[in-house]
């Protein structure tokens, strides 16, 4: 009796081992299945979402670009080796160029786009999106600062050219540096010579 009761209990465990053992193998395979599927749907909607920010992208920058310039109807896109610029533009009809370019500020980049008429003159000046510090920082976008630009040669200026956002230094100098960026581009566009770099008298702003 005893010797069949070991029987038994051998044969239940060994079918219990190769019950939890197909089961065990198949909820793996159904993971690794369902992986795989999860993996290859991404790829597909990056290849599907790709183009549509790609294209948003590029009409967020058209719409810019008209905005600093609206007389104008099209753009040629020009090289640049300015560091900051990300975009030199030159209007049609030789109505001027608008260059967009960006400098470290507090917490982001700050990207501002410039526009420069035939004359070489600031013609227009768009504070663009940025993360620095809300109230602050951010406020280097308003027309209360980049008006200020409006109207100067396109020569480098220093801090001491312009009215800083009051407890937002930093990001002042960034949207200045971004500036004086654009307006090296369009020099070197315009086959003007390099200006020597502007010196500040300011001491120890942050």
């Amino acid at each position: 009796m005893y010797f069949f009761f070991c029987v038994c209990f051998c044969f239940f465990l060994l079918c219990f081992f190769f019950f939890f053992k197909q089961k065990t193998a198949y909820e793996i395979s159904a993971c690794l299945v369902g992986s795989e599927m999860c993996i290859r749907d991404r790829g597909s909607v990056d290849n599907l979402t790709l183009p549509t920010i790609t294209a948003n992208r590029e009409a967020r920058a058209w719409a810019t670009y008209n905005a600093l310039i609206p007389e104008a109807t099209d753009f040629e896109a020009l090289s640049c080796d300015v560091p900051g610029v990300t975009a030199l533009m030159e209007a049609d009809d030789d109505l001027g160029y608008a260059v967009i370019a960006q400098s470290k500020g507090y917490s982001s980049q700050v990207p501002m786009a410039v526009a420069f008429d035939d004359e070489g003159t600031i013609a227009n000046v768009i504070g663009m999106d940025n993360t620095e510090t809300p109230g602050l920082g951010t406020k280097v976008q308003l027309p209360d600062f980049t008006d200020q630009f409006l109207g100067r040669a396109a020569e480098p200026l220093t801090i001491d050219d312009i009215d800083a956002v009051t407890g937002a230094t930093i990001s002042s100098k960034a949207a200045l540096a971004a500036v004086n960026e654009a307006i090296e581009a369009y020099r070197s566009a315009a086959g003007e010579a390099p200006a020597a770099a502007a010196t500040s008298t300011e001491k120890g702003a942050a």
